[in-house]
């Protein structure tokens, strides 16, 4: 189990089909991820989740529950995970229950990803991606000090509507320089977090 203040991780297990259903079938909350938008039906929900935490060597779903109450409230994972070239994905972060969507709790549980990539898995290369139009996604994942490297122009199609798609990525050395001097602390990350967001606003409306 990774701990964080209000939330822990803990692998994902066949019996959290029933959320997750629900989560994939909320459009409002998958037309914020890089994935296609389409209905899921009850039985592909739960291969999919029988799959997922089956735990390969190649990706790793982890459910994301409240320490208060135990409940599951989203989900996260890595992918592409190559040990050989020590890299892999951040596939990024679901949270179904509103209560959780806040700045707070999504550094949480980045942060717990991150040591997990780096000091557990011994990765060299995080990556990540976001839709251009994903304000929160776009303002924390600078803020964690990931470096972007570039843009897939209209790189996703949703519902007939192109998209545009942000890759980031961050390295071990450079995530170890942070965390050593204490760039992780959260009341950082958050002001970091409200500057860019700014930005990023300013830039959506020009």
């Amino acid at each position: 189990m990774l701990k964080g203040d209000t939330i822990y991780l803990r692998m994902l297990n066949a019996e959290d089909w029933e959320k997750t259903y629900l989560w994939h079938n909320d459009n409002a909350l998958q037309k914020l991820t890089c994935g296609p938008v389409f209905e899921v039906s009850k039985e592909i929900e739960k291969k999919w989740v029988l799959e997922k935490a089956s735990h390969n060597r190649e990706e790793i779903y982890f459910a994301i529950c409240s320490l208060e109450n135990d409940e599951m409230i989203g989900f996260s994972c890595l992918t592409n995970i190559n040990l050989l070239y020590r890299s892999c994905y951040f596939g990024g972060i679901v949270i179904g229950n509103n209560e959780y969507r806040n700045g707070t709790e999504y550094l949480q549980i980045c942060l717990l990803m991150l040591d997990y990539a780096f000091c557990q898995l011994n990765i060299n290369r995080l990556t990540v991606s976001c839709l251009k139009e994903h304000i929160l996604a776009r303002s924390q994942i600078p803020a964690l000090y990931f470096i972007q490297e570039g843009i897939g122009r209209e790189a996703v199609v949703k519902n007939g509507r192109k998209y545009d798609e942000y890759y980031y990525a961050l390295l071990a050395d450079e995530y170890m320089r942070h965390k050593k001097a204490n760039d992780y602390d959260t009341e950082k990350l958050i002001i970091r977090m409200i500057q860019i967001s700014k930005d990023i606003k300013c830039e959506l409306k020009k």
